[in-house]
């Protein structure tokens, strides 16, 4: 049987209106290596808050790259007038996910 099904879904604050809001973690993106042809850049979370979690993923020109989504890249070849750059994001139990981008 094909058809759609729509699903609401309603979060509540079992706590009530006053909760106290979750805080926010701490840290930078940057990335090392040299971004020529066959070279690899590495991400690197700075400063982060102790104990986080990363995730990344490799930008060209600002525009996420397909399957590029560790913590290297390799620099494709004819990497002229292209700009890799790095977003990372820091999961933390009991701190509000942080979101960096790199230079």
């Amino acid at each position: 049987m094909n058809g759609t099904a729509q699903i609401t879904v309603t979060l509540t604050n079992p706590s009530g209106s006053n909760a106290t809001p979750l805080p926010t973690q701490q840290g930078t993106a940057t990335v090392s290596g040299t971004p020529s042809a066959g070279q690899t850049l590495t991400a690197v979370p700075t400063n982060w808050t102790a104990g986080a979690c990363h995730r990344y993923q490799w930008l060209d020109n600002g525009a996420p790259i397909a399957e590029a989504r560790a913590g290297t890249f390799t620099v494709p070849a004819n990497p002229a007038g292209h700009v890799y750059t790095v977003r990372i994001t820091g999961q933390l139990s009991g701190y509000q996910p942080l979101t960096a981008t790199s230079l």
